[in-house]
């Protein structure tokens, strides 16, 4: 029935009607927030209708803490201790899928992360397989290699892909001077070339207490869970911080175009723009701009280019909100003999956001439907526990869930004017036919 009330509640947000302003308020749980004395912050939030428990731990380790040498090393790093031995177990996904849980590893731009997903019975053991893998004070080499060797297989397939081959071409324009310039994977040259002690230097600097954010939402008791976490992670230590390599580039004050020949049958088209970094009062207008223009099935592009003219087999809009210089992208997909006009349409649309005022019912209509989206993605222990430890972890704070749905409801349509002037003059067009 919970789930059910829920689903009711979003169908009403979303279809209410259009002449009244969204009136939408997310009731979260309260959410405790703890700093122990070796400087990892825990957040914890309870609910107690779900009988499972969502932990995320998030790292301040990510490009931006990565030398130009070390490309790759985080991701490496993440990838590798989910595959060592943890306790009696093969490794630590094996130990978690023995409980019923599920466990998995990411890097990032600006951090990076362990997801967990167990039952409320088996919490305290997924916390103590966490806290195994930050315990680490050598490196498996066979494992090691094994880990690198995984990594540059993904690099080589990635490099046949072409909408991921496009992405890191306009990487490595965009962000020329700029640690974003590599994809987060890494590059085959230098993931080659990185030894097991560097592994072990950079988890030293780097996977320490006051550079980690840990969040558990779920069906626990928060004195508990304060009791387990300073049992388990206490005697980790502590270690100045290195500024990260933040650098600042100008918006782009020009236009920038790359020309590419494939003999494939598909052609392609990349637009992209310099866009507002996370903490930017901008961000909310970003947002609703990238929903109007390509992010959706109703978005304006989808509609102009695949609906109306069927030009395009594939085709999006992404926004990608960093600490530092962030970025906007569009991509279309058609056919060669539809290049032009899928082009003429593309560019027609950017230009129009620029100059047109949104109607009053369409910048409600996709406020509602971003704040919908928003809430249905809350909706589980995991996905809160994501939240809350990525907001923190990049500086925005425990309370975000709440601060953006309210930042949403005040973007109007003067201010998505304004935001889409300032970011979308120019851009890097790449084009593949």
């Amino acid at each position: 029935m919970r789930k059910l009330a829920f689903f009711g509640l979003i169908v009403l947000l979303v279809t209410g009607a259009l002449s009244a302003e969204p009136e939408l308020e997310l009731h979260l749980a309260p959410t405790t927030r703890v700093v122990l004395s070796n400087g990892l912050t825990l957040l914890v939030r309870e609910r107690h209708d779900i009988n499972n428990v969502g932990i995320y731990l998030s790292l301040g380790a990510g490009q931006l803490t990565e030398e130009d040498s070390q490309k790759g090393i985080t991701n490496l790093l993440q990838n590798y201790l989910l595959e060592i031995p943890i306790k009696s177990y093969h490794d630590a996904a094996t130990a978690i899928e023995s409980k019923g849980g599920v466990i998995g590893a990411s890097a990032g731009s600006d951090a990076s992360f362990f997801d967990l997903n167990v039952t409320k019975e088996e919490f305290p053991f997924a916390l103590e397989i966490v806290s195994a893998l930050l315990h680490i004070h050598s490196i498996n080499n066979p494992i090691f290699n094994e880990a690198k060797e995984n990594d540059l297989n993904e690099i080589r397939r990635e490099s046949q892909e072409s909408y991921q081959f496009l992405y890191n071409l306009f990487l490595q324009e965009f962000y020329s001077f700029h640690p974003y310039k590599s994809p987060v994977i890494g590059l085959a040259g230098t993931v080659k070339n990185l030894k097991s002690q560097d592994l072990l230097d950079y988890f030293g600097q780097y996977y320490v207490p006051n550079n980690m954010v840990l969040s558990i939402v779920g069906d626990v008791n928060t004195d508990q869970v304060i009791k387990l976490v300073n049992k388990y992670f206490f005697d980790l230590k502590e270690r100045a911080k290195r500024s990260k390599n933040i650098y600042y580039q100008p918006i782009l004050d020009d236009d920038k175009q790359i020309q590419l020949q494939s003999s494939s049958n598909v052609a392609w088209l990349f637009l992209g723009f310099s866009a507002p970094e996370l903490k930017s009062p901008d961000y909310p207008a970003m947002d609703v701009i990238n929903s109007i223009l390509g992010a959706s099935m109703s978005s304006r592009i989808w509609l102009s280019i695949r609906e109306k003219h069927a030009l395009s087999y594939e085709l999006g809009s992404s926004y990608s909100a960093r600490e530092g210089p962030s970025h906007f992208i569009i991509y279309v997909a058609t056919s060669p003999d539809n290049l032009l006009e899928s082009r003429g349409h593309l560019l027609k649309e950017v230009e129009r956001i620029r100059r047109e005022p949104l109607t009053e019912d369409e910048i409600l209509i996709t406020k509602r439907r971003l704040i919908g989206q928003f809430i249905l993605s809350l909706e589980t222990n995991a996905a809160q526990a994501n939240f809350l430890s990525s907001s923190e972890i990049a500086g925005r704070g425990m309370m975000y869930d709440e601060a953006y749905i309210q930042s949403l409801e005040k973007v109007t349509s003067a201010e998505v004017l304004r935001v889409a002037k300032k970011y979308l003059e120019n851009y890097i067009f790449i084009s593949v036919e």
